[in-house]
């Protein structure tokens, strides 16, 4: 599992983490003024492109700014 983006978003980081190596990416978004805490995690969908993972995760953190 590596992190392939980290993105500040704000007071938010959008994160894409995944196994490159088997095209399965997914994406968080933390709080980055509450010690990078959890607000939201993809999961289970399983992304086959990192860059679409970027794209929603980046999507939810600008609609919840």
């Amino acid at each position: 599992m590596e992190t392939l983006y980290c993105i500040p978003v704000l007071n938010l980081v959008v994160e894409v983490y995944g196994e490159p190596e088997n095209a399965w990416y997914e994406w968080r978004v933390l709080d980055d003024t509450n010690g990078r805490r959890v607000l939201h995690d993809s999961k289970n969908q399983g992304y086959g492109m990192a860059a679409v993972a970027l794209r929603d995760g980046l999507i939810f953190a600008t609609e919840k700014c």
